[in-house]
């Protein structure tokens, strides 16, 4: 998980509002698109460039405290990652739902969008091969693997 994300996280801990302990509400739901939407509405006002970044810092700790909130902090990056690769994937051209800016990402034909329903579904999260290897609660030597493989013939 990137710093940003991680300093996220421990804000949320530090306040007890993790997504582990507090559960997403419809209510917390509108309250951070309010949010965002301050945030958003305090960048388009902003008169000089610190107070650009300012609000740009500000959207993005409540872009991200929304995934943390709803438990996607940990996909986050894949689902970054995955979003990036598609988006590298359109045109330079204009886009009519956003005021033809010339210099906007289009969607040639045939492009598809990033599936991201797997980080979002709700099933165990099952532990990769290097977690599995790092961990000494888990961790098997390979005389354990041995012994078990001749105690499984």
């Amino acid at each position: 998980m990137n710093t940003m994300l991680k300093l996220v996280k421990e804000m949320h801990t530090k306040f007890g509002i993790t997504s582990e302990k507090v559960k997403f509400s419809d209510e917390e739901k509108k309250f951070r698109i309010c949010a965002m939407q301050e945030e958003l509405d305090e960048y388009k006002e902003a008169e000089t460039k610190e107070d650009q970044l300012d609000a740009l810092v500000d959207l993005v700790v409540f872009a991200f405290g929304t995934a943390e909130r709803q438990g996607m902090l940990e996909v986050f990056e894949e689902a970054f990652e995955r979003v990036m690769i598609a988006n590298c994937q359109k045109e330079i051209g204009q886009n009519q739902k956003r005021g033809s800016f010339q210099l906007d990402l289009v969607k040639p034909k045939g492009w598809t969008a990033p599936d991201l329903s797997d980080l979002v579904e709700d099933k165990p999260k099952q532990m990769t091969l290097f977690e599995f290897i790092n961990d000494p609660i888990e961790k098997l030597t390979s005389e354990n693997k041995l012994n078990k493989i001749e105690n499984d013939k």
